[in-house]
């Protein structure tokens, strides 16, 4: 909870929700990418294996997009090998990869 409110939701104009795009994100390695080097999960306190079983856990219980099949959990060894180089131009990535998986969801 050190940015987001306990149910996953955001703070208006100040930190995006993670409830609808933490399961879009997973889905790719450059969004997975992103959700591992972003401030607040890179300079967690949490252990590796915390972040990660956190990252799962929050994906299966708070996202509003159901998480398929497919999903591949976070792994400890992804978490150590990202979250060692935190994201600068935070704004500008999660624009762009909210923009693709806009329109890799349009695709039929």
């Amino acid at each position: 909870m050190g940015c987001h409110l306990a149910d996953g939701s955001g703070q208006p104009g100040r930190v995006p929700s993670l409830r609808r795009s933490l399961v879009l994100f997973s889905a790719s390695p450059q969004g997975r990418d992103y959700v591992v080097r972003v401030p607040g999960v890179a300079q967690s306190p949490l252990s590796d294996e915390d972040t990660a079983v956190l990252l799962n856990w929050m994906a299966r219980n708070l996202s509003d997009v159901g998480v398929s099949p497919r999903f591949v959990d976070y792994s400890e060894a992804e978490i150590h090998r990202l979250r060692s180089h935190p994201l600068v131009r935070v704004s500008a990535l999660r624009a762009r990869l909210l923009k693709t998986a806009d329109t890799k969801a349009r695709v039929p």
